[in-house]
């Protein structure tokens, strides 16, 4: 009897560590996901005060330009408030959605690890599986900076890594 109630009292115990451990490393998930407390209280409270400006900022853009702000998803939104430098690409994208620049990576400097962004323009508006590399390329992004340094070769750059993966079967949608 003293046993079975030692087990049950160390169970009782373990589960509720456990329950304390799970809410503490979601609320540290919580925290660290969020740039502030107002980030913490906006995930419970709707958009956040990032993604209100720059959805109103793309609006703007929209309006000024003849754009129909729909065309705009919710992940170009998101992108542009967590990546501010990702600014001009997200408000063209709507104007240059499955286009790309010509470019010339030959004088890249590889005795460094190339930085290569995935909504770069010269390659970020390029369709890749059902979105564009800039919206679901970074696996084959980062792929690209590893290979093009390793092999010192230019030649692997993201749109090579996104046909590859497309053409191997690699690219799994909705994930890139």
């Amino acid at each position: 009897m003293v046993k079975r109630r030692r087990r049950k009292n160390r169970f009782f115990t373990f589960s509720l560590f456990a329950l304390l451990l799970c809410t503490f490393c979601v609320a540290m998930f919580v925290v660290r996901s969020s740039r502030s407390i107002t980030g913490v209280l906006g995930l419970f409270q709707g958009e956040s005060e990032e993604y209100k400006s720059a959805k109103s900022e793309i609006m703007a853009y929209a309006d000024a330009n003849g754009i129909d702000f729909s065309e705009y998803t919710d992940e170009l939104i998101a992108l542009y408030e967590k990546n501010p430098e990702a600014r001009e690409y997200v408000l063209e994208f709507p104007l240059k959605k499955g286009t790309s620049q010509d470019y010339d990576l030959s004088d890249m400097d590889l005795s460094q690890i190339p930085l290569y962004i995935q909504w770069d323009s010269r390659w970020g508006y390029l369709e890749y599986g059902d979105s564009v590399i800039g919206l679901s390329g970074c696996g084959p992004t980062a792929l690209a900076i590893v290979t093009t340094y390793l092999k010192q070769d230019v030649k692997y750059d993201p749109v090579y890594m996104t046909n590859f993966a497309e053409e191997n079967n690699y690219y799994v949608s909705g994930h890139g």
